[in-house]
């Protein structure tokens, strides 16, 4: 398995450098899914390098935990993260990530899904 997060934008590849984030409640027709997979071996370290989870609390658990406790900034780190991981570093901004949906594990890796809008389109409108 490989050590890299992957990021997927309805279903397809794209680079993890290229997103941010900014939550928010938009309606809007034009949002896509997003999909980060983290291996679940490097999202315990990353999301709870002290040991902070309660005892029997999945990392699952933990992270929804947090986005919802302290949000865009925890996925801010989430992308640093996975930028770290990946060996890349921010690159041209293209999507905005604008909701965050769920976040599971899913056989070998940690999942966060949600959606994202073109980084112009959020913008401008």
């Amino acid at each position: 398995m490989t050590k890299n997060a992957t990021c997927l934008i309805n279903l397809r590849p794209f680079p993890v450098e290229r997103l941010w984030v900014h939550l928010s409640p938009i309606r809007d027709a034009e949002k896509d899914s997003l999909l980060i997979r983290i291996p679940l071996v490097e999202a315990e370290i990353i999301f709870d390098p002290d040991k902070n989870r309660a005892k029997g609390e999945t990392i699952e658990v933990y992270l929804r935990r947090l986005i919802e406790k302290f949000g865009s900034f925890i996925i801010d780190g989430v992308l640093e993260e996975c930028r770290k991981l990946n060996g890349v570093e921010k690159g041209p901004l293209e999507y905005v990530i604008t909701s965050i949906d769920s976040v599971r594990e899913h056989e070998c890796c940690l999942e966060i899904a949600g959606s994202v809008m073109r980084g112009q389109k959020y913008c401008h409108g």
